[in-house]
């Protein structure tokens, strides 16, 4: 989606971009699906919340994501999003997003792609949460988000990230808990891989980083390589 028309179709379609403080719920899982949505800057979180309520986070959202779709005839969304930071959310109606889809063929062809790239990495996540080792997991979700950020694999070494985690967020998707995590974060330090300090990631040895989070070939690429 190249051409200035479709460029200006998408403009028009838009709402007015939303400012939202850190903590805010872009929108509540059992609520309504009512708009597609565009994350223009800040950091956003996905996450599903049992009766009990235990939480598992499904993804972190970085500037560009677009996020709030469902399948066809779910009313409701099955999760929450919440800012992690003060973010700026831009709504798409869906109609409007539907008939963009099938004017500008070039527009369906980058929202497919970003959608299976998408899926890929909860694949990913999902196969780490359930089968890696503590250390792993938590290597797998840092060595994620700073190349994510960077845009960029291998990711840069010894240069910080502002990354806005905390114990209990990494252990709501890592399905740990905040002490264990502190655990695996100090081993990560002091082997010289990679430091987690005042939300800022360093990551020390990149090569040792990627061997131990072990991601599929080719994937965490994907946000440094622009989409077809």
């Amino acid at each position: 989606m190249r051409s200035p028309e479709a460029l200006l179709a998408l403009e028009t379609a838009r709402r007015r971009p939303i400012a939202l403080p850190a903590g805010t719920a872009v929108y509540r899982q059992g609520e309504p699906v009512q708009d597609a949505l565009n994350l223009i800057s800040g950091w956003v979180m996905l996450a599903q919340t049992l009766p009990d309520g235990r939480r598992q986070i499904l993804r972190f959202l970085l500037p560009g994501a677009l996020f709030g779709l469902m399948p066809t005839g779910q009313a409701t969304h099955s999760h929450s999003a919440e800012a992690l930071t003060p973010a700026l959310v831009c709504p798409l109606p869906l109609e409007a997003l539907h008939r963009l889809r099938h004017a500008w063929p070039g527009f369906d062809d980058r929202i497919l792609w970003t959608i299976e790239r998408d899926a890929a990495l909860i694949a990913e996540r999902l196969t780490t949460v359930g089968q890696r080792d503590a250390l792993a997991r938590v290597a797998h979700l840092l060595l994620e988000l700073v190349a994510r950020a960077q845009r960029r694999f291998p990711p840069e070494p010894g240069r910080a990230v502002p990354v806005p985690l905390t114990n209990r967020l990494i252990g709501d998707a890592t399905g740990l808990t905040p002490e264990h995590v502190s655990r695996m974060l100090r081993t990560l330090r002091e082997q010289g891989i990679v430091t987690l300090l005042h939300r800022r990631v360093v990551v020390q040895d990149a090569a040792r980083l990627v061997a131990l989070a072990d991601p599929p070939k080719g994937l965490l690429g994907l946000w440094s390589d622009p989409a077809p």
